[in-house]
């Protein structure tokens, strides 16, 4: 039953979730400023810069009573991971920044990048146990914190992530959107009985019309259909059956739903995973970019792939929200005939795309002999070296089959790929092992010096970091050039003034000429992350914040640097060197190690 009237919802998990800093857009009317030294653009007044006073974490004895606790901070990463990938990065990573400032940085984190640095940068913040001090003025609301790192992960797809850190959260919070978020994370996983639980306690406690919906669903799912239409009929008469629930009331009513053109408009995770455990058909290929996390839920969990479905598996693989398991899975439920798995072992090269993909997964699995394995492989590594998001989905999921074949003699022919896998990937030991076998008599002595040299500067990154950042550094930005370039594109002057503003306040915000707060204040600006500011920019500011002391903040602009390249070509070579700089200066070794050598082999190295 509903304890209240649905109208008298005033506080939804969107409301609370929404950002509390102002557009970026707003408010530098000054001219630019040089964030490098070099030549001022045309009208500019450079100033040199006053360093703002560097906050530090606080140090020494005080005596007095025990702080409380915060119940948010709270994490699932180790303090000392046999990986650096799982690293608790310590209580006092967002210790420089307001709890205002740290969220707004955590909403834009890319964890749906196809950099798996960019991804796995975000995932730990997420996952630390840390929580950001108070704002001045501004009261902090009990569970917000909590509620946005979990729709962070769910929103990328990672319902594991979510389960985990929901699963040591205080009870005591007793936020509604931290309950939804956990709720969320067991329906897009397929826990249900988990999920019944939550909407069975939802109920009791809040007074949303969501949990009333996911009640009816559960008892739909339980087989009592009188109790999950007396729970749509009381929907229906506070006006809760919204378009994102009306496929799922009608299903439980038993009337015949037909399979749908499109997801209905605001329907979310848990309305999208009912469709699918009550048998109601989703579409092929929804638009995936801004909900990474429908891929999971695409593919029916049961009978043949088509080419849509398959697209969208990729998608998800490349994105970082379907695990290599399951997209080898989904390739394995491809239909193709005896002939076709027959000619995929003659072919030279695999037919493009995530179909041609599928087919060589299946000749793959179905070859006789190690040797042909290893042919198979060859080929598919070779075809994916030359499409970025082919790497990006090839990579991970050959990471396995390649380190099953570590002591095979014929793969000797393709550790040169297989290296590059294995770093793509992060395994480092297992990199090392592939190259150990280079030089076997397997290959001609030609090849092994070749294969050799292209992967010494992928070696010597990986062995001292800091030798990435041997070019010049950054050179100074030029937005005289820029705006030129651009006007004779034929820009609109509307959008070029709004974009050139937003960048002259940027150069102002990042020389230091205002102060600390206002400088954090326009950090926390959503258009830091807009896909406005140029990868140098955002790294300038990363080796700001490093210098500072702000690991967090540091380490979420380097994240938003390596994806901004995401559809395009890899970063530029000083680019690659900025990133490096600031995750060393963040003592970030192994990121600075992952980003150089990510950068190398997506540019072909």
């Amino acid at each position: 039953m509903i304890k209240r009237a649905a109208g008298s919802v005033t506080l939804t998990l969107g409301a609370l979730l929404a950002t509390a800093a102002p557009a970026a857009a707003q408010v530098y009317a000054q001219a630019p400023m040089q964030l490098f030294p070099g030549a001022a653009a045309p009208g500019s007044e450079v100033i040199a810069p006053q360093p703002a006073p560097i906050e530090t974490a606080p140090s020494g004895i005080t005596i007095g009573g025990l702080a409380d606790v915060d119940p948010e901070a709270v994490g699932v990463l180790s303090n000392a991971p046999a990986e650096p990938w799982n690293r608790d990065l310590g209580p006092q990573v967002w210790f420089s920044l307001n709890h205002v400032t740290a969220l707004a940085r955590l909403r834009v984190l890319p964890l749906a990048s196809v950099s798996p640095t960019a991804r796995g940068i975000g995932r730990q913040l997420v996952l630390t146990a840390a929580a950001p001090l108070g704002a001045p003025g501004v009261p902090k609301t009990p569970g917000m914190l909590s509620a946005t790192r979990l729709e962070i992960l769910l929103g990328a797809g990672d319902a594991e992530d979510a389960k985990r850190l929901a699963a040591v959260l205080p009870p005591r919070l007793g936020a509604e959107p931290v309950s939804l978020a956990a709720a969320n994370a067991d329906w897009l996983v397929g826990d249900h009985p988990s999920a019944c639980k939550r909407a069975e306690d939802g109920l009791q406690a809040y007074d949303q019309p969501i949990w009333a919906k996911q009640n009816a669903v559960c008892a739909a799912i339980a087989g009592d259909s009188g109790r999950a239409q007396l729970g749509v009929s009381l929907l229906a008469e506070v006006g809760g059956v919204d378009p994102s629930f009306q496929p799922l009331a009608e299903k439980i009513n038993g009337h015949a739903v037909k399979p749908l053109a499109e997801i209905p408009a605001g329907a979310g995770i848990f309305e999208v995973a009912a469709m699918r455990r009550l048998g109601i058909g989703l579409p092929d290929a929804p638009p995936l970019a801004e909900r990474p996390w429908l891929a999971r839920l695409i593919v029916p969990v049961e009978g043949a792939v088509n080419d849509a479905q398959l697209a969208s598996i990729e998608f998800g693989l490349r994105h970082g929200a379907v695990a290599a398991t399951e997209a080898a899975r989904v390739y394995e439920r491809v239909k193709f005939s005896a002939d076709d798995l027959t000619n995929a072992q003659a072919l030279k090269a695999p037919a493009a795309g995530p179909r041609g993909r599928a087919l060589y997964w299946q000749a793959l699995r179905a070859a006789p002999t190690p040797e042909a394995q290893v042919m198979l492989l060859d080929r598919m590594l070779a075809a994916a070296r030359t499409d970025r998001e082919a790497w990006a989905v090839t990579a991970p999921l050959l990471a396995k089959p390649l380190a099953d074949l570590k002591d095979v003699a014929a793969a000797v022919g393709i550790s040169g790929e297989a290296t590059r896998v294995a770093l793509w990937t992060g395994d480092w030991t297992l990199a090392r092992a592939w190259a150990a076998r280079i030089a076997h008599d397997a290959l001609t002595s030609d090849e092994a010096k070749q294969v050799a040299a292209d992967l010494k500067p992928l070696f010597q990154i990986v062995d001292a970091p800091a030798a990435a950042q041997s070019r010049a550094q950054l050179p100074p930005p030029a937005l005289a050039q820029w705006y030129a370039v651009e006007t004779a594109r034929g820009v609109p002057a509307a959008e070029l003034a709004r974009v050139r503003d937003r960048l002259f306040g940027l150069y102002r915000v990042f020389s230091l000429q205002i102060a600390e707060a206002d400088w954090q204040a326009a950090l926390a600006k959503p258009g830091l992350a807009d896909g406005v500011a140029a990868p140098p920019l955002l790294l300038a500011a990363a080796d700001e914040a490093a210098q500072r002391g702000a690991k967090g903040l540091s380490l979420s602009l380097v994240a938003q640097a390596l994806d901004a390249g995401r559809d395009a070509a890899p970063l530029a070579a000083a680019s690659v060197e900025g990133a490096v700089a600031a995750l060393l200066k963040s003592a970030s070794v192994d990121w600075a190690k992952r980003a150089a050598v990510e950068s190398l082999i997506a540019a072909g190295y």
